[in-house]
């Protein structure tokens, strides 16, 4: 398996042949090639934006996924950068779809994110220049009773990567 976020009841995988299957506790719901996939739109839900509804538009419909983090969504939309080829909507298509700057510079709080958008812009030309990382530093203590705990903004990297049609 190549990706899951578990909802309960429900999960939503990857799987290793590219098939995007919904699960309900032990059933499959429904389950999509990753190569039908058309374009994907999303909105953002509540006041805290931190979730999103998603629509997945393929040749024989529309499948909708719903209260999706919005940390696992950017994850993945990266499984479907072929769609930046294509004609949909400007949501489904990364940053390295486009060669009009031959230097992105990107940073990232989320290591899973990293991981993939490196693996995929390498399939769009792009080649890792530097990467550098910052440590997360402390925001604040927290005391309940006698015990007390400081809490950290997240680690940081910096990757800036480097189209290779430009040497």
């Amino acid at each position: 398996m190549k990706f899951e976020i578990v909802q309960p009841p429900f999960t939503i995988q990857i799987d290793d042949n590219d098939d995007l299957v919904v699960w309900k506790r032990r059933k499959v719901v429904w389950s999509i090639p990753c190569s039908d996939v058309t374009d994907i739109v999303s909105k953002l839900k509540g006041l805290t934006k931190l979730k999103r509804d998603v629509t997945i538009f393929t040749a024989s419909g529309v499948r909708k996924l719903k209260d999706i983090n919005v940390e696992e969504y950017e994850v993945f939309l990266t499984f479907f950068s072929a769609l930046g080829s294509k004609k949909t909507s400007k949501e489904a298509t990364r940053w390295y779809h486009s060669y009009s700057d031959p230097i992105h510079v990107h940073e990232y709080a989320n290591l899973r994110l990293m991981e993939r958008e490196i693996t995929e812009a390498s399939k769009f030309g792009w080649k890792i220049e530097t990467v550098s990382a910052t440590a997360g530093h402390v925001m604040g203590t927290v005391r309940v009773g006698h015990m007390s705990g400081s809490f950290r903004s997240s680690d940081r990297q910096t990757v800036i990567f480097k189209h290779q049609s430009d040497k």
